[in-house]
């Protein structure tokens, strides 16, 4: 597997290569007896810092080594971001050769935030012929669920820890930028520990404090986050999800309604509180709920996707069929909810001749029927559409366009607004019960 071709597929998650040789920078001990990855406060170089590369010209994204600001001494890594969209992501980075008998990583880094959305530190481990094995966020920079504040403070100590992997032979570290805002880097600390001595693989299960004095260092734990089932799609590849189980009134065995949810953003695992809210409040704990999770390479794949992962539709398939051997769900109930990024699988998923999908309710997303099975193969279910009309992340006209052109085919669908623009705004989980409660309906009411 070429560098080329896992240099694009990087590209389509956010993430990026740091380019050097296996030959570069090596990890080393201290007077105390730690063993460094990197020690970095960004203070040698001219027009970058010695050792990093930027990523490749993202429109919005400035990529800014600012020589005026910093945590500790003159300097540190900045990335400025004013398009109002999640991708392309802008990326500073560094890569390290790998052969520490350790296996964790702690990461340390000073963060200045200004309006900042989401913003990471992601640790990339490559295996050989620079095949990507895993990546994992170490530092979260701000919204980590939509309800969250956008993050800005003065410089602020964040820390996490991730595992790692068997095979890695190089490791990436790489300087993130998501959403719009500004980020700051300075004195990041990357050190290996004991598995045992470390969180484990905890990326984004630390967090410095949304809130708090400027300059605070504390850092608080999130719950941890639970880990993915993996199951075998048709075609071959993996598929991944988390089981929340009904907890309230359960139905006979065979009854229980099944809501696949599919997150926006990079479709991670981090969504899980959300998506946990999601089951108690808006759906009362009366359903089986699967969060998926997004393959690491192509977010959400479609047919039209590269990926070695299989198809959305695949992997739907694959998590249903898993979840009813464990939870005996009703197949004639089965839903999903998607939101931004996920939206084109799902339509794409309700599309598919023999699709288990019932129904699917799709929000602030976009829609291109070009990259679609025909919209008469969706004939009969039903989809609910809610979208901002001042979205300018996914353009209202496009839910507007799906409406016209799904119900032109024969699909029972509504497009319902909200005020506030891409995201999820007001009252979340009331939107969300609605949503599913017109989806459930009989067909007569559902209008």
């Amino acid at each position: 597997m070429s560098r080329t071709w896992i240099f694009r597929c990087l590209l389509t998650l956010g993430l990026t290569l740091g380019g050097l040789p296996a030959g570069g920078p090596t990890a080393w001990s201290d007077d105390k007896g730690k063993e460094v990855l990197v020690e970095e406060s960004f203070e040698a170089g001219m027009k970058t810092p010695d050792g990093w590369q930027e990523g490749p010209a993202v429109p919005g994204v400035k990529y800014v080594y600012d020589q005026k600001t910093a945590s500790k001494g003159e300097r540190s890594l900045s990335l400025q971001k004013s398009e109002k969209r999640y991708f392309p992501v802008g990326s500073w980075s560094r890569t390290f050769p790998h052969k520490s008998q350790r296996r964790a990583l702690q990461v340390a880094v000073q963060v200045k935030a200004a309006k900042a959305t989401k913003a990471v530190v992601d640790v990339q481990f490559f295996g050989a012929g620079d095949e990507l094995l895993q990546h994992e966020w170490a530092i979260y920079v701000g919204q980590k669920k939509p309800t969250d504040k956008v993050a800005t403070h003065d410089w602020k100590r964040y820390e996490g820890s991730v595992a790692i992997p068997e095979g890695t032979m190089q490791i990436a570290i790489a300087l993130q930028i998501y959403g719009p805002g500004d980020v700051w880097f300075d004195e990041l600390d990357v050190q290996y520990v004991d598995a045992g001595g470390a969180a484990g693989p905890a990326a984004g299960k630390k967090k410095a404090a949304a809130e708090g004095s400027p300059g605070s260092t504390s850092v608080d734990a999130d719950p941890p986050l639970p880990s993915p089932i993996e199951v075998k799609a048709a075609g071959g590849g993996l598929a991944r999800y988390v089981l929340i189980p009904p907890t309230q009134a359960l139905p006979e065995k065979g009854r229980i309604p099944l809501l696949l949810v599919l997150p926006g953003g990079d479709g991670s695992v981090e969504f899980h509180p959300f998506v946990r809210s999601i089951h108690e409040s808006a759906l009362e704990g009366r359903f089986a709920v699967a969060q998926v999770i997004a393959p690491p390479h192509v977010v959400w794949p479609t047919r039209s996707s590269t990926a070695t992962w299989g198809t959305t539709s695949e992997s739907l398939a694959a998590i249903i069929d898993d979840v009813a051997r464990r939870q005996g769900i009703d197949k004639e109930q089965v839903y999903a909810l998607a939101w931004s990024s996920s939206g084109p699988a799902v339509y794409e998923a309700m599309l598919e001749p023999r699709s288990p999908l019932a129904g699917a309710f799709i929000a602030m997303s976009v829609f291109r029927p070009g990259d679609l099975p025909p919209l008469a193969a969706a004939s009969g279910r039903r989809i609910y559409l809610l979208h901002s009309p001042e979205d300018s992340v996914c353009p209202y006209r496009m839910a507007a366009d799906a409406k016209e052109r799904l119900t032109a085919a024969g699909v029972d669908v509504t497009l319902v607004d909200y005020a506030g623009g891409h995201g999820w705004h007001g009252p979340v989980q009331e939107n969300l019960k609605r949503g599913i409660a017109w989806l459930r309906r009989p067909s007569s009411a559902a209008k």
